[in-house]
This record gives C-alpha cells, structure tokens and sequence, in this order.
C-alpha cells in the first residue's frame, strides 16, 4: 500500500535501524499482506453514489486498522488506542489530500 507516488511505507520502515530482526522484517511482510486486502477490499466496494463512495472508503479504512492492531496485540492498549486514532485519522487525510473524489 503506497500512495499517489507508489512509495510503499513498508519499504520505507525496512531502512530503519529498529527493523532489522527476522520477526521485525516478518510484521512488515504481514503489514504489506494487510494492506493488499485493504486495497483489494476497496477496489472491490460498489460505487452507487458519493455518500455510499465515502461510507465505503471509512469502512475499508476502519477494517484495515483493525488487522493492523490485531498484528500489534503485544502493544497496551493505550498504545493501540493511539495508534488506531493516528493511522485512521492520517489515512483518511491523506487519501482525501492526494487523491480526488470524482
């Protein structure tokens, strides 16, 4: 999952110095399978109208997170509680910011 630019954010965790164990590179292997059903699951919804194109897009960004957090289960929950209002919040600006409703 990348976006407008097709930079994959995976790829880029992988360069950093705190990704260097076989479990670490195995969660972002399990991160990047996250995502592909994230976008065959939105590529998959009916698109009958705007408001039914938004609903869509919120649930398919919701369901991502969910596995997301369900990979994370050794974090607090406070940490997961925080992690789902960023990455919810950060995906959904910016797909709105880099890729325009039509």
């Amino acid at each position: 999952m990348g976006w407008k630019w097709g930079i994959k954010w995976t790829d880029e965790f992988r360069k950093l110095k705190y990704f260097k164990s076989t479990e670490e590179q195995e969660l972002l292997d399990d991160f990047n399978l996250v995502s592909d059903i994230h976008d065959i699951d939105f590529e998959n919804k009916t698109w009958i109208t705007i408001l039914k194109s938004i609903s869509n897009f919120l649930k398919s960004n919701y369901d991502l997170i969910i596995r997301l957090l369900r990979l994370l289960h050794w974090t607090t929950v406070l940490w997961r509680l925080l992690i789902f209002i960023v990455a919810f919040w950060g995906l959904n600006i910016f797909w709105i910011k880099y890729f325009n409703w039509k």
